[in-house]
């Protein structure tokens, strides 16, 4: 069996392929699903100072790769 890939191009360049990321099959989309399922509960009680710093790490990641992230999303929109 192939691993399915999604591609991911620009529309201003003759969808030039940017980059590409596997497809989940369905059998794994439901183990995620299970699995977010699960953490919901670990989040539903934990104290609300340390959803918070959970948060401001997720904060951090995105701004570090802001330009990075904002370049992408201009090249797939074109």
């Amino acid at each position: 069996m192939s691993i399915m890939k999604l591609q991911s191009t620009n529309p201003s360049k003759n969808y030039k392929v940017i980059g590409e990321v596997e497809i989940s099959s369905p059998r794994e989309i439901a183990q995620k699903v299970l699995m977010s399922r699960k953490a919901l509960n670990s989040w539903a009680t934990m104290g609300l100072d340390h959803r918070i710093k959970h948060i401001e790490k997720l904060i951090d990641a995105f701004d570090k790769k802001q330009t990075y992230l904002a370049s992408l999303m201009s090249q797939e929109m074109g």
